[in-house]
């Protein structure tokens, strides 16, 4: 607990706050892969394992972004910011991509893979409103549930299904939706992204947007973390050997969970 505290309320406004806060936290997840190594444990998750995860998170998701806040490196600063503002700077990235397809005549058709909360669905409903036309897919039938006990109306013209992207889903033909995008969704995949991907690059007509981690783009605490916490690491790697055209892929500039989860936004365009 002392430590913890030294975190959050000393250490962020020292000099070097950074460096000594990653060597700490290095330290940490050195004993944590050790441990992982000695106990044998596989760093290949399965989809069941993701689903039973996301299942398992009920409302807390929902309880954090209302009022929790977490530790992160923004702007190169160790910084406790609250989750609802990290959302925002996430969504910043997102938004950008979208608003230069917006137009006047038609609406822009959004699919949203590993929707959860529906979060980010009710965001860019209350930001673009009828400009578009917004779907949802989630592993976890539970996850939205949840959703529509907290969002009720606001769920209102959003369709949402429960289905796992790495599935062929024939409720929509090729290149359905000018824009496909997930957030911190692909992660939880671990090695089986490429399915995924090429279900996503299947269903968009204009744009496909990934705000996940890339393992390129961390520092070398970010890239152990990915390793320990076995969330995917071969997302560029995959998305090269499928041919697909990268048209951006650049770090944010927030990186939360205590700025060990590496976060970067990686545009594919068709």
């Amino acid at each position: 607990m002392k430590i913890k505290k030294f975190i959050k309320k000393l250490l962020p406004n020292t000099p070097f706050g950074n460096s000594i806060y990653y060597a700490y936290r290095m330290r940490q997840l050195k004993k944590v892969f050790f441990n992982q190594l000695k106990n044998n444990e596989s760093w290949l998750k399965t989809e069941e394992d993701s689903k039973n995860m996301y299942d398992e998170y009920d409302e807390r998701e929902q309880i954090d972004y209302e009022s929790g806040s977490g530790l992160c490196i923004y702007r190169g600063k160790l910084s406790w910011i609250r989750e609802k503002e990290i959302r925002g700077h996430y969504l910043k990235y997102l938004i950008e991509e979208i608003e230069c397809l917006v137009s006047e005549k038609n609406k822009i058709k959004i699919l949203e893979v590993g929707c959860g909360n529906c979060i980010n669905l009710v965001n860019l409903k209350d930001r673009f409103g009828d400009q578009l036309q917004l779907f949802g897919i989630d592993i976890s039938n539970k996850r939205i549930e949840v959703a529509k006990k907290y969002f009720s109306k606001k769920l209102d013209d959003i369709e949402i299904y429960q289905h796992s992207i790495i599935k062929r889903y024939d409720r929509w033909n090729d290149n359905f939706f000018d824009v496909v995008f997930s957030m911190h969704c692909l992660e939880q995949i671990s090695y089986n992204c490429l399915p995924a991907l090429e279900q996503m690059y299947r269903l968009t007509k204009k744009k496909l947007i990934m705000i996940e981690p890339v393992f390129e783009n961390g520092n070398q605490v970010q890239k152990l973390y990915l390793i320990c916490a076995d969330h995917n690491r071969i997302l560029i790697k995959t998305t090269r050997g499928l041919g697909y055209k990268i048209t951006r892929n650049e770090a944010l500039n927030i990186q939360s969970s205590g700025g060990l989860n590496q976060s970067s936004i990686v545009v594919i365009e068709k």
